[in-house]
């Protein structure tokens, strides 16, 4: 079972789109899915100093991006709670291309 579904639903937000592990030899790191569309990453961070064992997220790359909404990326305390940035994310700029 994946981080993304071992934490309390009560006090983190559930995932709205389609998380899958990024590669099946790295446990800590995700892809999130609208269908075939990526909408965004998250990963265990282990290396760096300011941001060791956060949960990082970046933003994905539809095709019919033309403009990037800002941040599209960052740190969170949790898995949950970086997919729900990734897919804020997404939705932001679902919303900025009149796709909503």
């Amino acid at each position: 079972m994946c981080h993304l579904t071992r934490c309390n639903e009560m006090t983190e937000p559930t995932p709205k789109y389609r998380w899958r592990h990024t590669w099946e030899d790295e446990p800590d790191d995700f892809t999130g899915f609208d269908g075939a569309v990526v909408v965004g990453r998250i990963f265990k961070d282990t290396t760096t100093p300011n941001a060791k064992d956060k949960w990082r997220w970046a933003g994905g790359h539809a095709p019919w991006v033309q403009k990037m909404v800002m941040p599209h990326n960052g740190c969170c305390e949790t898995a949950r709670l970086a997919a729900k940035a990734a897919e804020d994310h997404y939705e932001a700029m679902k919303k900025a291309h009149g796709l909503d």
